[in-house]
């Protein structure tokens, strides 16, 4: 298999995916075994390709195999090879395992959490003394290969559960690397879509409203999903202006159970507004109070500021703030009823919810009254 990706092509700006990137690049240069979790559909296997393209084993060999896919009976000649005769329908001449064929080069063992017991502690073995042997041999053959190990399951429940063995993660996890969900990084959203209208050649235009509705939609399948609505819409003609009512049904019934859960945050009390908040800003939540204090000074003034405006204050602050970070959190406060945004060249300006929420939680900032 070729690996195609790199750590540049990568599509992301927020801190999360910045950091996920740069960890990327110091794993890359050595040889101890890598574990890669995070959601289904975040990009874990571009990230393992990325990592090999990055690596002194970048002219080598870069192989890949899915756990799920091949029975567990099968899966084990397929990573060990075989000799002749080994069992009943091996080739003649026996069969080079995928270890051999990586040989100084990287082995993605993805969906690592497939994998029975049994062959697990030959995987063990594997790893630890850096040789194998194929089915049906007792010739022990030395390995040279770079292991990176993908699971969208929490391997340590799995452990708990006596499903998973433990000396076998904590071999897989020398080096974790966690990729963060779509939802912890809508900022990137409309990167993004310009980078899958680029690979899929499509044109199509969407409409503040329609971006809007991407921006707000909670992506269960990640970027996967992401790039499904996207194929669907590029069917749709070159050129075409996206509205609210061309885009796919499931994003619609998104839409409206999300502003259904909006218009109720007027009703809450206190402590479940700030618990919305929270919710809505998850590992942002410094940066949307941070912007939410800039509305509330402006406001002193009886004045909005603009996403320039906002994006400059945050640099003269040394708070990391991208315009599409910004974008997408004033979107986000919006929503909650605690910002509103102008249209155009309009301002944005803070509410009388987002100021009596601002006080609450920074109450040392001393806000207007």
């Amino acid at each position: 298999m070729k690996s195609r990706c790199s750590i540049d092509d990568i599509v992301g700006t927020c801190p999360a995916m910045e950091n996920a990137k740069a960890l990327a690049q110091k794993m890359a240069q050595t040889n101890l075994p890598i574990l890669i979790t995070g959601e289904s559909g975040t990009g874990k296997e571009l990230f393992a390709q990325a990592i090999h393209n990055s690596s002194p084993r970048r002219e080598e060999p870069f192989i890949a195999v899915n756990c799920a896919t091949i029975p567990d009976s099968l899966l084990e000649s397929e990573l060990f090879g075989y000799e002749e005769g080994a069992f009943t329908g091996a080739k003649k001449g026996g069969k080079l395992g995928l270890f051999e064929y990586a040989h100084r080069g990287t082995l993605l063992l993805d969906e690592i959490e497939c994998m029975s017991l049994s062959l697990q502690v030959k995987l063990l073995r594997a790893i630890q003394e850096k040789e194998i042997m194929r089915l049906g041999s007792h010739k022990v053959i030395p390995i040279d290969v770079r292991l990176i190990a993908i699971s969208n399951i929490d391997l340590e429940e799995m452990i708990q559960e006596k499903t998973f063995r433990k000396d076998l993660f904590y071999r897989l996890s020398t080096l974790p690397l966690s990729i963060p969900p779509l939802c912890e990084r809508k900022g990137d959203i409309p990167l993004l879509i310009h980078a899958i209208q680029r690979t899929l050649g499509s044109s199509f235009t969407l409409t503040d409203e329609a971006m809007e509705v991407f921006l707000n939609h909670p992506y269960p399948g990640n970027v996967r999903e992401l790039y499904n609505y996207l194929e669907y819409l590029s069917c749709l003609g070159e050129g075409s202006i996206i509205t609210y009512s061309a885009l796919p049904v499931l994003l619609k019934k998104s839409w409206e159970q999300h502003r259904s859960d909006s218009s109720s945050y007027v009703t809450m009390d206190s402590a479940q507004q700030t618990t919305a908040f929270f919710r809505a800003a998850g590992i942002h939540a410094e940066e949307f109070l941070f912007l939410l204090g800039q509305l509330a000074e402006a406001s002193k003034a009886m004045r909005g500021m603009g996403r320039g405006s906002l994006k400059a204050s945050a640099q003269e602050a040394g708070v990391v703030l991208s315009d599409n970070e910004i974008r997408t959190a004033l979107h986000c406060l919006s929503q909650l009823g605690l910002v509103k945004i102008g249209r155009g060249r309009r301002a944005t300006r803070i509410s009388a919810s987002g100021l009596s929420l601002y006080r609450q939680l920074c109450p040392s900032s001393q806000p207007p009254a």
